[in-house]
């Protein structure tokens, strides 16, 4: 019981200095960050099966060596989407994931960053990323929520 006085006092301290909302958005980035919250890999299986059903491609082509078509847009996205969301992934981690190496995945990246509204297959690319991207930011705020809800019944609860 000791132990959870001092925390609730330190957290009370917290919210004095910064604020709950800063306290709150602190604690999900730690929560979506770290490993041992089983956030990453849930994310990481999102990205993959909405990024596949997008483009109508079986999760599987993903791995494959060499790909083309809509295959190879669906791997694409996968990188910027991990690259995005999942901020404790290295370009190695990323490209492990996928059976290719970081330099893939900082080309890819390298190609979004530079990529151009006005040129057909760029534009589609970015319309889908940004659907893409809002569905992960929902997804993500749900587990956060989640686990908040969590936190707070165990608060509520002492």
């Amino acid at each position: 019981m000791r132990g959870t006085s001092a925390l609730l006092l330190k957290v009370s301290q917290v919210v004095d200095i910064v604020g709950a909302d800063a306290l709150i958005d602190s604690l999900e980035t730690i929560i979506e960050n770290s490993p041992a919250s089983g956030q990453p890999k849930q994310i990481e299986r999102f990205i993959i099966s909405e990024t596949c059903a997008f483009y109508g491609v079986p999760e599987s082509s993903l791995h494959k060596p060499r790909v083309d078509g809509d295959e190879l847009t669906a791997r694409n996205m996968c990188f910027v989407l991990f690259s995005n969301h999942l901020t404790g992934y290295s370009h190695r981690s990323i490209g492990k994931i996928f059976g290719k190496t970081n330099v893939s995945v900082s080309n890819v990246l390298k190609q979004f960053s530079g990529m151009n509204a006005k040129i057909k297959h760029e534009r589609e690319f970015i319309s889908a990323y940004e659907l893409l991207n809002g569905k992960v930011k929902a997804y993500k705020k749900n587990l956060n929520k989640k686990i908040i809800d969590r936190f707070t019944i165990i608060f509520t609860n002492m």
